[in-house]
């Protein structure tokens, strides 16, 4: 005789399925996208900064900002980098892909941190500030780029000339002085520049586009190096003296052309 030790289903019934719900991860295991913990349990603590990490192998990534220890080297160009997804970044430098999106724009990336930047261009946020002057930028980057205007600061160096730079881009076009190179074309008549900027500056010539306008006369320019030299004519700031004479200019360029022009001498600055 046999026991009943459940419901049966029906003929034209099925089971009912196990469903698996995976469990949610405890709040001390949630990380940012740099290892570091988001909730209040950061266990292992940096001995260098004080910095937190709910994961001892984060901890130990971590260090190597303070060491300097880089064990991940680019097979290409001998490159090496403290982290391994910094290394994968970069290689995309020697196969050029790009496979970050801007969705507003459509222009391509190499990395999602580079592509972040970006979209603050389309939505105009600048959440870092200046604590010297208070001008905002989009990213920490910029920031620390603009501060080396306070400081004075300029830590890279033409290995040509010895010539200081504020900045990488402004080493890099300025190294293409001692090469003669001029990658950069006008489409429309053929003329090569030395950097990106000078050739968007040049095709203004072909658009008759002056986007930049002073303030105070309404008068416009087609680049910003203009505009800047221009509000000077509407300010008593004469800062360039000429040695011979006491005329006080208010351009490096007016007070050289009168020295050529009066004195017939050529001004060495």
């Amino acid at each position: 005789m046999g026991y009943q030790t459940g419901i049966l289903p029906d003929d034209d019934e099925e089971p009912p399925k196990k469903v698996y719900r995976p469990k949610p991860r405890p709040k001390e295991w949630e990380t940012d996208e740099y290892g570091q913990s988001t909730t209040t349990a950061k266990q292992f603590i940096c001995t260098e900064c004080g910095k937190g990490f709910s994961l001892y192998s984060y901890l130990t990534k971590h260090q190597r900002s303070h060491s300097g220890e880089k064990p991940y080297s680019c097979n290409l160009c001998g490159k090496c980098f403290a982290y391994k997804p910094s290394l994968v970044t970069h290689q995309r430098v020697h196969t050029g892909e790009k496979p970050f999106s801007c969705n507003q724009c459509g222009k391509l990336f190499v990395s999602k941190f580079n592509l972040k930047t970006h979209e603050k261009v389309h939505t105009g946020e600048k959440p870092v500030e200046c604590p010297a002057c208070g001008r905002c930028f989009s990213n920490n980057p910029a920031l620390v780029k603009h501060l080396r205007i306070h400081t004075g600061e300029k830590p890279f160096t033409c290995t040509e000339c010895g010539k200081f730079f504020s900045s990488r881009s402004c080493l890099n076009a300025h190294l293409v002085l001692h090469t003669g190179e001029r990658p950069y074309v006008c489409g429309e008549c053929g003329k090569a520049f030395a950097n990106q900027s000078n050739l968007i500056s040049h095709r203004i010539i072909h658009t008759g586009q002056k986007p930049y306008v002073c303030p105070v006369c309404g008068r416009g320019f087609a680049n910003q190096s203009n505009l800047a030299k221009h509000k000077l004519t509407h300010t008593d700031d004469k800062p360039f003296v000429c040695i011979e004479c006491g005329n006080v200019f208010s351009r490096k360029d007016g007070l050289s052309k009168h020295y050529e022009r009066i004195h017939k001498k050529k001004l060495e600055f």
